[in-house]
């Protein structure tokens, strides 16, 4: 065999290798530098006649090499495995939380800022389709903050900070989002905030920084918003789409193997989408307008330097399909180049990711040259959106970022195209700025802060300390008057003088308590009563308390340790007195002149002057005002001990207007003597209004308002106490100060208040033109707020402007206003169910707790949203399906053309393989009802809030928490009841009108028929036993029980009457229903029996046998008479449906009783809570837990929160005008209440509506429009009503007709008239307007017709 070697004649190694090399050259190098060698031409050509080696751009912005789409796909691989399975958009949360989670506080909580690098930021931006945009920008950084505002109006005015473009700003509110007067504030954190401005604006955009300001330019604005979100929070990680990532990493240089950290360059945050509602007034005189803006919260964090950033661009967009969206790109230098992210939200509400943009960085604006237009292309979930974009040039405005500036933004409105519509928004252009920063520099202030506990003293607390020590800059020891003194004193001003003087701790009072344990055991017997744990007479109780601290005697160790502070000072030395509790004079409560102040104290009478001062703290005013605002009854007082002052003048400086917050207004009041007049308003002060200009800060008395000071109180002459001096006439027609005390008490005041870092409250006084200050506390009304805050607050968000609601049905369920407690928890997890049924049927529908989409409020009145609701699933004509979801819901037809083209808008038509499903399901849950009622059953058996006996309020709050999963499978059972119920109706009245979209009479008339006598209504058997009770008591004492007083006549019936059983089991049975039975507030049946027994005499009164016109036709008998069939088939496909269309409505009845009984048991468990509330002293009156939502009493239960308590007890105050409001059946976009029309249809002598049970009745007009008015209602009446629950049950017995505002075919009224064969007509909208009590109509309740006959009583009419 010849081998290689052979072959080739090599003998040795050597020559083998040789070989082997020759055929490597000649062969393998050829062939590769053949391959090659096209390649490489290629690149070089390209190098040279495409790429422009000058453009600066390719240093900026890396380029994609030659092996782009190897570095694609393996970082596409590295970020799998870094991020193994991308999150959806939509977490697993808990779904039925009514309540933010930890984790959504804990992402919604301000950051601590350490060093010079940490940012915190959040960014709010809104605009409306008139033209209105507004974006607010809070970054907090180390030892300031920057700020942007800017709004801009339709008619084009922008309006601006007066420092802009500079943005710095010296902030004293570290914690939180506050800054130039401008204030974030989490209302539930994930779900609402709110924006409040008080301050100064600009009008006019300055691209350039001014020292000196058109003083004319400059108004006073406010303005307050509630911002509530229309979508999911997304984490900014989960914003990234991996494509779009992959493809930003592949263009980057891999120096190293940390080139997957490029992408942590971004800070960390999170997006949402929301709404802005809310009230500006811009200048003195402008009443407010409203506006409502759509657009996107951000917020970012982390450590971040502006140098790194060279460039990007944000573009918002707000479509009028209520789609909104926010695209952004960057160039780092630190990161990545060119990173591509952003976030659609669709008209249905689900947020996702762009996963393709063709957002070019490169080619948009690099060298500062604007764009006027802009084409983007992007898409989400393989939907394209093409976007044509129109900057807006006039309205446009710089800012400037960074100290010294390192960050250009240029601001730009924008209209744009988007599939075929027309909507508006904002974009921002950010540059790395290099050029000089004209800006004047803040000077870096020291603000004056309480100091940590630290002040322990060879082991104890001081009872005892010196202003100027630093134990009394520690609150809990000396309070809040106290502090603010300490505070003052530190301060090295000559402009002022704090006396000295030194303050008596809390600790002493705790040493004075615990000395004596009678005053101890005083104060325990005084919470006692106040908190009703005793019943004693709270007044008498403070009186005997106050006065057992004034005779008792200073304890000896405080009395000690006070001598020695004493000796300090001489013998004649007068001092002030002064209470100073522990928690008053805060930015929350100011407490002011809820204590004592004791002035012209000698010495020897300092230690019974504190005993006053701490007695003052159980005065009957000073309890009441700690109990209202849910404070401790005893939280420990200090005593302040300084040298008095014998003032020639005194007052009080606000460093801002008091009433309007204006920035750039002082106040300052004034009289002569000591300080007491003024704060006491004894006697009219001067009043002085002093100017501050942004001009070199100077200031100017603008107005003076000269006071009547008839009387002012000094020192008394014997220097012990005070006296009341009548000023002489001459004195009192000139001001009290001089020109230059006031400019020098403005200056003073606003060092202060940069010192502070807030606005301040100064209570001053002058002694031969010297200023002393005796006070400097926060001005706490600034921030109150507004009604119109308080209104909308839970409103539910309004995506669209033609967006449609509607109180149909809703009216009905929960009528009137309903309170906020249970808004936040039934509403919100009816809402939550409904969605969690739509989204299985749509997949395209977003699920989300963090708002209300379906079932919701505007002004504490619940709604029902239409377009998500009635129109989510349309055929592209209005046809049989639509006309009796309409008859179901509103009780008579409303969807016209408008209402079907805004539902296809939004959702498209509904596909064949679509309505395969939906029926599909309906006929499953149609089969599954009876197994379903059966689960449901038990489930409502089963249902109680699990807590022990002596539970804690926190313990308790828990426990209703965790119940509310079950209470939620009640509410999917008769959620499940009522879909079936529909869906029978639906197929029943199919048949009926043989799919003729032409309804005529006979149909109206057919379709109440087939559904009167549904047999085993719960709610019907209500009038039939009250009618029987009655019976049994006529029989035996009626007048007697018709005469007595309601509470005499209950008391009667249980211990007197043969009737006291059924009437037992009638509570026991329906003790859980009433008027407004959702309403966690009501009262119910149960709770107040007492409320029964007036319906009782009345049908005492007049006792009436069952009515004879009651429906009991049987199924074929039904069929028989029916009017409109024309196909034979017909009669026989309802004879089949009837009894299925009956039996759902009967489940669904008894399933919302069951659903009601579980309301009842969370009914119960809140008012024990809010006792338990009240006995801990946290809440005045169990009553007012309701006007508070579950989140503001879950903060409750943990920490006192005197600004929740104000909230809800004016929400209290509000709540007459907020119940009558009223609002049309259907309204679009922001709802807004109607107002009542008067006489313009009172000459209407007809009206037609939607007929539910059959029948002809003449009889006396009774209009009902609020419950008190039921004792109107007298045998033989027609009811007239905006709707009806199972409240009005009771009176049906006494009821010839009923006519309603609100209601569908299965609503309540619907349901029992037909029980009881009572002519009835719904959806008779105005109908309580158009018609008076003692009218006498015709109720036509086959032809749905209501007519006047005359307005005189039926008797007159007879004789005529």
């Amino acid at each position: 065999m010849t081998t290689i070697a052979d072959y080739y004649g090599v003998n040795t190694l050597v020559q083998y290798a040789e070989l082997i090399m020759d055929w490597l050259i000649d062969e393998v190098m050829l062939d590769a530098a053949m391959l090659i060698a096209p390649i490489a031409i290629y690149i070089v050509i390209r190098h040279i006649l495409v790429e422009d080696t000058d453009d600066p751009r390719r240093v900026i912005y890396t380029q994609a090499g030659w092996n782009y789409y190897i570095k694609k796909f393996w970082a596409r691989y590295c970020l799998g495995k870094r991020w193994p399975g991308e999150e959806p958009l939509e977490k697993k949360k808990e779904i039925y939380s009514v309540t933010a989670t930890p984790y959504e506080t804990k992402l919604e909580t301000p950051r601590k800022i350490k060093k010079d690098m940490d940012m915190d930021s959040m960014t709010i931006f809104g605009c409306d389709s008139k033209g209105t945009t507004l974006k607010l920008n809070i970054v907090r950084k180390f030892q300031h903050s920057e700020v942007w505002v800017y709004l801009s109006l339709p008619n084009g005015a922008v309006y601006q900070l007066p420092e802009h473009p500079d943005t710095t700003y010296l902030s004293g509110q570290w914690r939180q989002f506050e800054a130039a007067d401008l204030k974030f504030t989490a209302i539930e954190p994930m779900r609402r905030w709110r924006i409040t401005f008080n301050g100064t604006l600009r009008k006019g955009v300055a691209n350039e920084w001014r020292l000196e300001h058109d003083e004319a330019a400059l108004l006073h604005v406010r303005f307050n918003f509630i911002w509530t979100a229309c979508s999911d929070y997304v984490e900014t990680r989960d914003s990234w789409d991996s494509t779009l990532l992959s493809e930003a990493l592949a263009r980057e240089t891999w120096r190293d193997g940390d080139w997957l950290d490029m992408v942590f360059m971004e800070p960390e945050g999170y997006d949402q989408f929301g709404v802005m509602d809310g009230i500006v007034k811009i200048g003195a005189d402008d009443e407010g307008s409203r506006l409502y803006l759509r657009g996107v919260r951000q917020r970012r964090w982390g450590e971040v330097n502006e140098a790194n950033l060279l460039r990007s661009v944000r573009v918002h967009g707000v479509a009028p399909d209520g789609c909104f969206f926010t695209l952004n790109t960057s160039c780092r230098r630190d990161g990545l180049t060119m990173a591509k992210w952003g976030l659609v939200r669709t008209p249905t509400g689900r947020v996702n990711r762009v996963d393709k943009s063709n957002f070019d960085l490169a080619n948009t604006g690099h060298h500062k040259n604007l764009p006027g237009q802009l084409k983007l292309n992007f898409s989400t979930n393989s939907k394209n959106y093409i976007v044509s974009v129109q900057l807006e040039e006039r309205s446009g405005a710089v800012v400037y970022s960074g100290q010294p500036w390192r960050q250009q933004t240029f601001l730009r409105k924008l209209q744009f195209g988007i599939n075929g519509l027309q909507g508006v928004g904002f974009t921002e252009f950010a540059y790395w700025y290099r050029g000089p920063c004209n800006a004047e520099r803040p000077v870096p202030v020291t603000f004056l802060r309480p100091k940590k506990w630290d002040c322990l003293r060879d082991g104890h607390v001081p009872l005892v300390c010196d202003l100027r020590e630093k134990a009394a800059q520690i609150e809990t020891l000396v309070g809040g008057k106290a502090l603010s003194l300490a505070l003052l004193k530190s301060l090295d001003d000559c402009r002022f003088d704090v006396p000295s003087g030194f303050c008596v701790t809390s600790e002493a009072y705790a040493r004075q308590t615990q000395t004596f344990p009678l005053l101890q055991s005083a104060v325990d017997l005084l919470k006692d009563a106040a908190t009703g744990q005793k019943e004693l007479e709270l007044k008498c109780v403070c009186r005997k308390v106050a006065e057992a601290f004034e005779v008792t005697k200073l304890c000896q160790d405080v009395t000690n340790v006070m001598e020695n502070y004493l000796d300090k000072y001489s013998d004649e030395t007068i001092f002030a007195v002064r209470s100073s509790a522990i928690g008053e004079d805060s930015a929350d409560l100011s407490s002011a002149g809820q204590n004592s102040t004791i002035l012209g104290v000698k010495r020897q009478n300092v230690a019974q002057a504190v005993m006053k001062c701490w007695a003052s703290l159980f005065s009957e005013h000073s309890v009441m005002y700690r109990w209202q605002h849910g404070q401790e009854l005893d939280p420990g007082m200090a005593v302040v001990v300084q040298v008095m002052v014998p003032a020639n003048a005194a007052g009080v400086l606000f460093t801002r207007h008091p009433f309007t917050g204006n920035p750039r207004q002082i106040v300052i009041t004034a009289n002569y003597g000591l300080g007491e007049s003024v704060v006491s308003a004894s006697a009219e002060p001067d009043t002085v209004l002093i100017s501050r200009s942004r001009n070199n800060n100077s200031l100017k008395i603008e107005q003076v308002q000269i006071g009547s000071k008839k009387d002012s109180i000094f020192l008394s002459t014997s220097g012990e106490g005070t006296e009341s001096i009548n000023i002489a006439d001459e004195q009192r027609e000139k001001l009290c100060l001089s020109d230059d005390l006031l400019l020098k008490l403005a200056q003073i005041g606003e060092a202060l208040e940069r010192q502070f870092g807030s606005p301040r409250d100064i209570e001053w006084a002058v002694l031969e033109d010297k200023i002393h200050l005796l006070q400097a506390r926060p001005i706490t009304a600034l921030d109150s707020w507004t009604d119109f805050e308080l209104e909308h607050e839970l409103d539910m968000p309004i995506v669209m402007d033609n967006d449609i609601l509607s109180i149909a049905n809703t009216g009905e369920v929960f009528p009137g206003a309903t309170k906020p407690l249970t808004q936040s928890v039934l509403t919100r997890l009816l809402d939550l169910e409904i969605q969690e049924q739509c989204i299985k049927r749509n997949k395209n529908r977003s699920f989300c707790n963090l708002y209300q989409s379906f079932v919701g409020t505007t002004s504490n009145h619940v709604v029902i949203s239409v377009i998500n609701t009635v129109l989510s699933n349309l055929d592209e004509k209005i046809g049989t399906t639509n006309k009796v979801m309409d008859l179901a819901v509103f009780g008579h037809l409303v969807t016209d053309e408008r209402l079907h083209s805004t539902g296809v808008q939004r959702f498209g038509y509904m596909s064949s393989f679509t309505k395969f499903l939906t029926i599909y399901d309906m006929l499953m849950d149609t089969m599954s009802a009876g197994k379903v009622e059966k689960s449901g059953k038990r489930e409502v058996q089963n249902y109680k809030v699990s807590h022990s006996k002596n539970a804690s309020a926190e313990e308790l709050m828990s426990a209703i928490q965790q119940s509310l999963p079950h209470f939620v499978k009640i509410i999917r059972m008769h959620g499940h009841m009522s879909r079936v119920s529909i869906f029978t109706q639906v197929a029943a009245m199919s048949v009926l009108t043989e799919n003729n979209d032409d309804w005529c009479t006979d149909h109206y008339t057919d379709i109440s028929l087939l559904l009167s006598s549904c047999s085993n209504v719960e709610s019907a058997e209500i009038p039939s036993q009250l009618r029987e009770i009655a019976a049994m008591i006529a029989e035996e004492d009626s007048d007697f029980f018709t005469s007595a007083e309601p509470a005499i006549a209950f008391n009667w019936i249980l211990k007197e009457s043969e009737a006291a059983s059924k009437f037992t089991s009638f509570l026991e049975a329906h003790g859980h229903r009433s008027i407004r039975e959702f309403e966690f507030h009501t009262a119910t049946w149960g709770m107040n029996p007492e409320s029964l027994i007036k319906t009782l005499q009345a049908l005492v009164k007049s006792p009436h046998p069952a009515p004879e016109n009651a429906i009991s036709l049987s199924v074929n008998e039904t069929c028989q008479i029916l009017k409109s069939p024309t196909k034979g088939g017909t009669r026989r496909a309802l004879r089949f449906l009837l009894p299925h269309c009956r039996t759902a409505v009967a489940r669904r009845e008894k399933s919302k009783s069951g659903l009601i009984c579980a309301v009842h048991v969370l009914r119960t468990a809140y008012r024990r809570l809010a006792r338990l509330l009240v006995r801990e002293g946290r809440l005045p009156e169990a009553d007012l837990l309701f006007y508070m939502t579950n989140h503001e009493i879950s903060r409750l239960v943990s920490h006192r929160d005197p600004v929740l308590l104000a909230k809800a007890a004016r929400r209290r105050r509000l709540w007459h005008h907020w119940e009558s409001l009223k609002y049309e059946e259907i309204f679009f976009g922001v709802p807004r209440p109607v107002q009542e029309q008067e006489n313009s249809m009172v000459g209407i002598q007809t009206m037609k509506a939607t007929p539910v049970c059959s029948g002809v009745v003449l009889g006396r007009a009774c209009v009902v429009s609020e419950l008190s008015q039921t004792a109107d209602i007298v045998r033989g009446d027609i009811l007239i009503t905006h709707c009806t629950d199972i409240g009005w049950s009771p009176y049906f017995p006494l009821l010839a007709g009923i006519v309603t505002e609100l209601g569908g075919l299965i609503s309540h009224g619907a349901v029992i008239a037909r029980e009881y064969g009572l002519p009835c007509i719904v959806g008779a909208t105005n109908a309580t307007q158009i018609f008076r009590t003692g009218d006498i109509v015709r109720l036509n309740g086959s032809l749905g017709v209501l007519e006047k006959i005359s307005d005189k009583p039926l008797v007159d009419i007879n004789d005529d």
